[in-house]
């Protein structure tokens, strides 16, 4: 036997399983919608050229650095190649990030919200 409380705890439950679901759909929907998108491809691929610039400028940073504390120019750029993969590495979204799924995941919590003030 079951309390009305109960049901309404079955019914919030149950609501709260379909507002995820629905929301998942809209974000493989528009994850699917952004696959094919042309613009977003070459918003992508600006995004990676940026991105590549960033690493190259970091690159530099360090073996000016290295320059600057009279290190030889063969040891400064060894340095510089080896401090990279570690920058990219501990905060990859300073220097690339993927369009595809910010769209997808910003269509979830659209669909989130709007369940939400339903």
């Amino acid at each position: 036997m079951t309390t009305p409380e109960k049901d309404g705890m079955n019914t919030k439950f149950a609501n709260a399983i379909e507002a995820w679901n629905t929301a998942m759909q809209a974000r493989e929907a528009e994850m699917t919608r952004c696959l094919r998108d042309r613009a977003v491809w070459r918003d992508q691929a600006a995004v990676v050229l940026l991105g590549a610039l960033k690493i190259f400028c970091v690159f530099l940073v360090v073996r000016m650095l290295c320059l600057m504390m009279s290190l030889s120019g063969e040891i400064s750029t060894i340095i510089g190649l080896l401090l990279i993969p570690w920058a990219v590495l501990f905060n990859p979204r300073f220097f690339m990030k993927n369009l595809f799924a910010d769209r997808a995941d910003a269509a979830f919590d659209a669909e989130i919200k709007r369940r939400r003030q339903k």
